[in-house]
This record gives structure tokens, C-alpha cells and sequence, in this order.
């Protein structure tokens, strides 16, 4: 067993394809990972933990073949990646916070598949994740969050957006149901590496 400072957990998802479209050659089968990483939480002294997720970055095309921009193909010194590290301080489970690192905000919505435009086209896919500095208060009744973020400048992987966010959740009716509210700052980079 592990000590009990640390948590050592993964992210896995997989996808199979079936494909058959007046093919004379029959059906195209696949099978291939999504996602693969490991995660490790780690409780600090003085009421600070530390969480890092690590995995190797997949090669979906051939090398040969044309390669849009910013579809996160691998390059030799960007194989392996870290979605998520951030340095937490909470003295208890609930309570106030200060988060630092690179995670999402408390912000949108978090939707498994890929493919909706909530997650594609609005910078919450996976390696889109920002540095972000974030405070906040978590109780059984409600939770409040301001967050302010800016892109990775080291690997230049996921958006190019700066800004700032702020979420509150109030829980109702014994927690059957909940209201909240978002608001949010944001500052997008042009293509001539300007502020729009």
C-alpha cells in the first residue's frame, strides 16, 4: 500500500472505429488510445499538495504526411507532457484556497467528447490547459472561484488567450439542484502576435 501522502492515479480512454461506406474492400476497423497518463498527488507540510500528470504524446499521422497547424503532433523535444502540475495550499477539505500552475480554470463546461464545439472550439481540449493563479472558497453550500490565466509561453501548445474568470455555485433544495454564475475577461493573440 501507499503511504498515505500519496496518490497515485491515471487517465485512460480509448476509441474504436467501425467503418463501412460502400467500401469495396470491406469495413475499416481500428482501435486506439485516446488518452494515456499517469497522475500523482502528493500532501505536502503546512497544508500544500502537489499534483502532477504526465504522458507521452501519440503519433496519429505518418511523418511524411501533411500536418495542419496546431493539431498537437509530437515534436522530439515535446514527446513527453504535462497537462497538469499545479501546487495547491488548503488547510482542510473545505474552506478557502490558492492554486498555482497549470490546470483549468473554474470556468465553461467540462464535457467528455472532444468533438463538441464547447470543448473544440473553445479552448477546454486536452494540452489547452493554461497557467493559471487561482483563489477561491469551497463549502458544502456553495463554492466561489476567481481565476486569472495566460497561455503557455514554454511550448506555446493549446490557446493563446489571457485573461480572467470568476464562477460561484450555490446548492438548493438539499442539494437536488444548484444555480451559479460565470463571468469572465478574456484577451485572444492575433496572428501578428498583437492582443485582440
Amino acid at each position: 500500500s501507499l503511504p498515505g501522502w500519496l496518490a497515485v492515479g491515471g487517465d485512460l480512454r480509448g476509441a474504436f472505429v467501425y467503418n463501412q461506406v460502400q467500401d469495396p474492400d470491406g469495413p475499416t476497423v481500428a482501435a486506439f488510445p485516446m488518452q494515456a497518463e499517469l497522475v500523482l498527488r502528493a500532501e505536502l507540510p503546512a497544508g500544500l499538495s502537489l499534483l502532477v500528470s504526465g504522458g507521452v504524446r501519440a503519433q496519429v499521422r505518418q511523418p511524411d504526411e501533411l500536418v495542419p497547424e496546431q493539431n498537437y503532433q509530437p515534436v522530439d523535444e515535446s514527446r513527453f507532457v504535462s497537462r497538469e502540475h499545479f501546487v495547491m495550499f488548503r488547510r482542510q477539505s473545505k474552506g478557502p484556497y490558492v492554486k498555482a500552475g497549470r490546470f483549468f480554470v473554474p470556468f465553461g463546461l467540462r464535457l467528455a467528447e472532444h468533438t463538441l464545439w464547447i470543448r473544440r472550439d473553445l479552448g477546454f481540449n486536452l494540452m489547452e490547459e493554461p497557467y493559471s493563479l487561482s483563489f477561491g472558497q469551497v463549502t458544502d453550500d456553495e463554492e466561489i472561484h476567481l481565476s486569472a490565466f495566460v497561455p503557455d509561453e514554454l511550448r506555446h501548445m493549446g490557446g493563446s488567450e489571457t485573461g480572467v474568470a470568476a464562477f460561484y455555485e450555490r446548492q438548493l433544495f438539499e442539494h437536488s439542484g444548484a444555480v451559479g454564475a460565470q463571468a469572465g475577461h478574456i484577451r485572444h493573440r492575433t496572428a501578428g502576435g498583437g492582443k485582440g
